[in-house]
């Protein structure tokens, strides 16, 4: 944990980014080092990075990024000390700039050899010579700052739109041609203000809006889209003001001439309950739910545990460490990993865990907390498995049942006592 961010939800961010881009983002402090790294660098970063000399040059170019950072708002580009093209924007606490996003390891869209002799040229350095980062420079992908703008705009657009959700206003989104998923469990931070609005820019776009695809394929960045909205909408009205001086077309139908148009021309006049009978999934919104704490107790093959557990729609939650400790040296054993890299919680069977001494610390007490769908990725033998997951103050908790499926251990449940039991003995059952 750092002074200037939940974790969970900074990782979120740039996991976000990356889905989005494929591009590593980075964040930095006011003073231009690294709090976070989302995905592992590019192989001619890593690279560089890997000689002491190259780590150098990189945190000194990142300390200058953020001090020459003039833009009035939003992304800014430049060439890092290799040539390699990246953006930077601050994250903003109301008006003041609390760290900075980066996101980049990428070339623009310039002829390759041309900004390769950019690159070599600053490279006299490297031992070896240029010549041996050549085949990783040009595994860089190409972006235009065009299309990064884009979709930087796409993304504060959605998530303006949506800064009160759960709470519903008049400027929330409907959407056709496009799917999106709002996390509301992440607080909406005010960036500046639009101008001549009383709405505000997010400071953190990408924040709470993430898995945007268009007509159901990922958003890509390469690709042209065309927009389709009411007049007030494309003048930047409500919260759309990053939409303000783009170039737009006007087709001189009236917004209710469109909806009878469409009725008549394209349904013949009948509204079917079974199109438009129920939402059509377009949007999925993520609402955190209470979690309360549980005194229910727990025995594993007829031993006391001492597990912490949260009591979520009637189902009992419980940290996947405090199981991994309680199943060590029995035949259903597993080790767990956190790749902090790629945000992936990796487990493996019959292996023992390794405590880290923080497992097993006993009832959940308080009041009830804030759960929230975890976003992470849990791997079983290398196999991705779909588990109900939530995430309370920053730990993931598993439905107990869940668990006894996936790693096949016997879950009983004594109702009078409020007692639950594991046998390892036996495999699961419904």
């Amino acid at each position: 944990m750092n002074i200037l961010f939940d974790q969970e939800q900074l990782e979120r961010l740039l996991a976000n980014l990356y889905v989005f881009t494929g591009i590593a983002a980075n964040i930095l402090d006011p003073q231009g080092r690294d709090i976070n790294l989302f995905g592992s660098h590019p192989p001619f970063c890593r690279a560089m990075n890997d000689l002491p000399e190259g780590h150098r040059r990189c945190v000194a170019c990142d300390a200058w990024k953020v001090k020459n950072y003039s833009a009035a708002r939003g992304f800014q580009f430049y060439r890092c000390h290799a040539g390699i093209c990246e953006a930077v924007m601050p994250l903003y606490d109301k008006s003041h700039p609390l760290a900075y996003l980066i996101f980049g390891c990428f070339l623009d869209d310039s002829p390759m050899e041309a900004q390769w002799a950019r690159t070599s040229a600053a490279l006299d350095w490297y031992p070896g010579g240029p010549e041996a980062l050549r085949g990783a420079f040009f595994q860089f992908r190409q972006y235009s700052p065009q299309e990064l703008k884009a979709y930087a705009e796409l993304l504060e657009a959605l998530e303006a739109a949506t800064f009160s959700t759960p709470t519903a206003i008049g400027a929330f989104p409907q959407v056709a041609g496009m799917s999106f998923t709002i996390d509301t469990s992440v607080p909406y931070e005010n960036g500046p203000a639009y101008e001549s609005s009383t709405y505000f820019s997010p400071a953190n776009p990408g924040a709470r809006v993430k898995d945007v695809t268009i007509n159901g394929e990922a958003l890509d960045l390469k690709a042209t889209y065309t927009l389709a909205t009411n007049d007030f909408t494309a003048a930047g009205g409500d919260t759309y003001g990053v939409f303000v001086g783009k170039s737009i077309y006007m087709t001189g139908v009236a917004l209710e001439d469109a909806l009878v148009n469409y009725t008549r021309d394209v349904l013949g006049n009948v509204v079917t309950a079974e199109k438009y009978g129920k939402p059509a999934g377009r949007i999925t919104v993520i609402v955190p739910v209470d979690a309360a704490p549980t005194n229910d107790t727990l025995t594993a093959n007829e031993a006391v545990q001492n597990p912490t557990v949260y009591k979520i729609d009637d189902f009992n939650y419980f940290q996947l460490r405090d199981l991994a400790a309680i199943l060590n040296g029995t035949d259903k054993q597993f080790s767990v990993d956190y790749n902090e890299e790629t945000g992936a919680v990796n487990t493996a069977t019959g292996k023992s865990y390794e405590a880290t001494g923080e497992e097993l610390k006993g009832p959940a007490k308080g009041e009830d907390k804030s759960a929230a769908p975890s976003n992470d990725v849990i791997y079983v033998d290398g196999d991705a498995v779909e588990l109900e997951v939530y995430k309370i103050d920053g730990t993931n908790y598993f439905k107990l049942r869940d668990l006894g499926k996936t790693f096949d251990f016997y879950v009983g449940y004594d109702s009078e006592n409020d007692s639950m039991f594991i046998d390892t003995s036996k495999p699961y059952a419904e």
